[in-house]
């Protein structure tokens, strides 16, 4: 019962992962290009 719910929370915090670091670049270039 357990593994159904796993596999989209794996997803989703994969999906975070990803949008935080992709923030964070976007940061990173609006920070050295101000």
């Amino acid at each position: 019962m357990l593994l159904p719910l796993s596999i989209p929370m794996l997803l989703f915090s994969a999906d975070l992962r990803r949008v935080f670091l992709d923030t964070g670049k976007l940061l990173g270039i609006f920070l050295v290009g101000s």
